[in-house]
């Protein structure tokens, strides 16, 4: 083995971790959440806080299914 060949095989560990890092990096960053929207958002955009509303609406009170508050909230 040359000086060449054992140099270059001493870099494939660290070139392979550096790519290992890179793409985990970019997987965590693919599966962030967007960031939040204020309720004065543009009705074509979801807002939390808009959300919140009817979420709230619907956490009341229990509603089984077929019952008058299960009417109300739906």
């Amino acid at each position: 083995m040359t000086d060449e060949q054992a140099r270059s095989g001493n870099l494939i560990g660290p070139i392979t971790l550096a790519l290992l890092i890179v793409f985990g990096l970019l997987a965590i960053h693919g599966i962030e959440p967007p960031p939040a929207v204020e309720e004065h958002a543009p009705a074509t955009k979801f807002s939390a806080a808009r959300a919140m509303r009817d979420v709230r609406e619907i956490a009341k009170e229990p509603h089984q299914l077929g019952s008058a508050e299960n009417d109300r909230v739906r």
